[in-house]
């Protein structure tokens, strides 16, 4: 590699390092939560996002680190203003909120395998929050991308964890690409398939986290004095 190139960038023009392949696709799952959330939250959440993204891939190119403790030291600010801010009539609004500045500055971060990990993390439970403000057919969509984005990730920063300084040939990773596809999309229609022909019980698993019910107007069968 000649002095003076970026280190994500291979000494051969037809070969990337996995870590560029794990980048890529790393940012692709960071557009697609913005442009998912992006009419269900403040604006200045998905532009924030992007902007680090953005702000990460040129501290990339400079190979210029952030400082984790100081990034540390901002998140913990960001949490301290949020709860500060703390409204539980706009509940999921705000932890979505929080989602977006957290994968901001995980995106700043000199990213490892775990923060690779967190981001996904990160990014699921925008998406799930998202599927709290709305069930439309775009939710789904948005969820089978994601779905599929994870997939490829993993399976390329699996290789990452085991050697860093790993390149890929441009055949290569579109073999890769192609191949590691068929999981998605046969876990799609098995798990439709599954959810189908399992057996599921009448009573509701999760109950404790409904509200109690509240008085509902009627008769019932018994009429007790003093009582609703």
């Amino acid at each position: 590699m000649r002095p003076g190139r970026p280190a994500f960038i291979s000494g051969e023009l037809n070969q990337l390092k996995v870590r560029t392949v794990v980048d890529i696709f790393t940012c692709m799952t960071g557009i697609l939560c913005a442009i998912a959330l992006s009419g269900h939250i403040p604006f200045g959440y998905p532009l924030l996002l992007l902007a680090a993204m953005g702000l990460s891939v040129y501290l990339d190119l400079k190979e210029i680190h952030i400082p984790r403790w100081l990034l540390t030291v901002l998140s913990f600010a960001v949490l301290l203003y949020f709860f500060v801010r703390f409204d539980m009539e706009d509940l999921i609004g705000q932890t979505v909120g929080i989602l977006f500045v957290f994968m901001g500055i995980k995106f700043l971060e000199n990213k490892e395998f775990r923060d690779y990990m967190q981001i996904y993390a990160l990014a699921l439970f925008a998406l799930a929050g998202l599927g709290l403000m709305t069930l439309g057919i775009a939710f789904i969509v948005y969820l089978l991308i994601f779905f599929v984005l994870l997939c490829l990730s993993l399976i390329f920063l699996t290789y990452y964890s085991e050697d860093p300084k790993l390149e890929l040939t441009r055949q290569t990773i579109r073999t890769m690409i192609t191949r590691s596809l068929f999981i998605p999309l046969l876990a799609i229609p098995l798990s439709g398939l599954m959810f189908i022909i399992l057996p599921r019980t009448g009573y509701p698993i999760l109950t404790f986290l409904n509200r109690p019910d509240k008085a509902r107007s009627g008769f019932s069968d018994n009429v007790t004095l003093g009582r609703v």
